[in-house]
């Protein structure tokens, strides 16, 4: 009898032991994850960047990535051409002419 409660105790063990380790892997996983998606998500913004003009030390400054990560983003990030964004003329009412 004895055995059989060290049996089921063990199994009792063992399971809550791969609990743990399943949600540690979980965890772990979770966190490369994001990581990643932050990763990718600060060189689109230095593509962006790049393509828009600005320079390598503000995009190393905004993103975080290093000088050498943007010269290699820059090579292959071309160069858009700048447009000019002007704010809509301000449209005004002729008077009516009196009758």
């Amino acid at each position: 009898m004895t055995q059989y409660s060290n049996f089921w105790e063990r199994v009792a063990y063992d399971s809550g032991l791969a609990d743990r380790l399943r949600q540690e892997g979980l965890q772990k996983g979770l966190q490369e994850g994001l990581q990643e998606g932050l990763q990718k998500g600060c060189i689109e913004t230095a593509k962006n960047l790049i393509a828009l003009g600005s320079s390598i030390d503000y995009i190393a400054k905004a993103t975080g990535l290093s000088i050498e990560q943007l010269a290699q983003l820059s090579a292959q990030t071309p160069a858009q051409p700048t447009t000019v964004l002007t704010a809509p003329k301000k449209r005004t009412r002729k008077p009516k002419p009196k009758e």
